[in-house]
């Protein structure tokens, strides 16, 4: 393999892991988000939906986790 393609996709894969590890952080806030405005008795729907609405987003976007996921297929429940 010619030097250049094994610089191109090791950064590439440098770039995957960092992109990944966003997605992870992005979905730890919006759970912990979700999980305090219920402790906080946030219970109106249009208060929670919004919450929940993010973090099932969040979850989607997450690659590392498969398609039937219990916790994606749960938030999928919730706000459909």
């Amino acid at each position: 393999m010619p030097p250049g393609c094994l610089l191109l996709s090791s950064t590439t894969v440098a770039a995957s892991a960092t992109t990944s590890a966003a997605i992870v952080v992005e979905c730890l806030k919006n759970c912990i988000t979700a999980m305090y405005s219920l402790k906080l008795n946030m219970l109106a729907v249009d208060q929670v939906y919004p919450l929940s609405s993010d973090l099932s987003a969040s979850l989607d976007k997450l690659d590392i986790l498969p398609p039937d996921f219990k916790g994606k297929t749960k938030m999928k429940e919730w706000t459909s």
